[in-house]
């Protein structure tokens, strides 16, 4: 189990990271989740392994969001693998305390995190957005129809598209 000095310690190396990384090309289905942006919805971005939904969460933030109105965290982290979901509010905790209060969380790679769903659907009644990353097999799974039905839009995120190749080179 992790402190909460640990917790912050972790969210502030992430969020550098997030901040401080190429954003890359800009995707042409970034556009189709920014029209979701306004949705109440938690937004579910699900692909294959490396098809770019950490690089599209970045793009979103760096688009619309400024330095301070979101939580990011990355559930790929090794420090954060077998991260019970009962440690949720104190990770919450640990974001208020480090970026004051926002309604905006980007949770990438959620799917290592078993039972998320609840926290998520918790907070989501409360009034936060959510954008979530993860395998598409774990993220489409019952359980995350079940706790979030109606409240969720899904988006899969598809590999480079031949004019987005192009424009890499």
């Amino acid at each position: 189990m992790l402190s909460e000095e640990q917790i912050k310690e972790i969210l502030v190396k992430q969020r550098e990271t997030i901040l401080n990384k190429k954003f890359g090309i800009e995707r042409t289905m970034l556009k189709e989740i920014e029209s979701k942006i306004k949705l109440p919805h938690v937004i579910v971005l699900t692909g294959l392994r490396r098809s770019g939904k950490s690089t599209l969460l970045r793009q979103l933030i760096k688009n619309h969001y400024k330095d301070e109105d979101f939580y990011y965290v990355n559930f790929e982290d090794e420090r954060l693998f077998n991260f019970p979901a009962s440690e949720f509010n104190k990770l919450y905790e640990a974001l208020v305390s480090l970026y004051g209060k926002n309604k905006t969380f980007f949770l990438d790679e959620i799917q290592n995190v078993t039972n998320f769903e609840t926290f998520v659907r918790r907070l989501y009644e409360e009034g936060f957005k959510f954008f979530i990353t993860g395998s598409s097999a774990t993220l489409l799974s019952k359980e995350l129809g079940t706790k979030l039905t109606g409240r969720h839009v899904d988006i899969i995120v598809k590999p480079f598209s031949f004019l987005e190749f192009l424009e890499l080179k």
